[in-house]
């Protein structure tokens, strides 16, 4: 299990240093938004799932993983989002992302049973991650993201639809946490 942990965490370092690449070149909106999309199906494609023993729980793991995998899928959808990117809203995706890889590394290098609930968890899918939710300060109405997949609080949303395959797969890594041994 260490093997396997030591070479996802390197594979972590390679995301999150494509990511914070994609989003210094970024200069316009649609280029933050396709890195966003493409770093969050990364992280989590590379969700090291083999650690858990149980074969059932393992299962039902991959089969909630691939649900996230599918609707952040949906995040961005081939928008045109031609806007010339606000270079503090990419300084402070930047630093957020550099926040989320320290505590992954930190996740990782303490190698306990709840090491997969903990990466999920920091998951970077909330408001301090979006482009948007930091230009039009969360206010729903104007962003033009919203308008396209819906208010994030909606039932419908695309982000109510990650958020709902994201507690699935939370709920059985937590069960899995209690049984895990490290």
């Amino acid at each position: 299990m260490n093997k396997v942990l030591e070479k996802t965490k390197k594979q972590y370092q390679d995301t999150f240093n494509t990511y914070q690449e994609n989003l210094e070149k970024a200069t316009i909106v649609e280029e933050v938004i396709i890195a966003k999309q493409k770093h969050l199906i990364e992280l989590v494609t590379l969700f090291p799932l083999e650690i858990i023993e149980n074969k059932n729980t393992l299962k039902n793991a991959e089969k909630s993983k691939e649900k996230l995998l599918d609707t952040l899928k949906n995040y961005y959808r081939g928008e045109k989002y031609k806007e010339e990117v606000i270079k503090e809203h990419i300084i402070s995706l930047y630093l957020e992302s550099r926040l989320t890889y320290s505590k992954y590394s930190a996740i990782l290098a303490k190698k306990t049973n709840r090491t997969l609930k903990n990466l999920l968890l920091s998951l970077p899918i909330s408001s301090n991650h979006c482009y948007f939710c930091l230009q039009f300060n969360a206010f729903c109405n104007n962003c033009p993201y919203a308008l396209i997949h819906g208010n994030c609080s909606s039932n419908s949303s695309t982000y109510t639809q990650i958020h709902i395959a994201f507690i699935k797969l939370k709920h059985i890594l937590v069960l899995e946490s209690e049984n895990l041994t490290i």
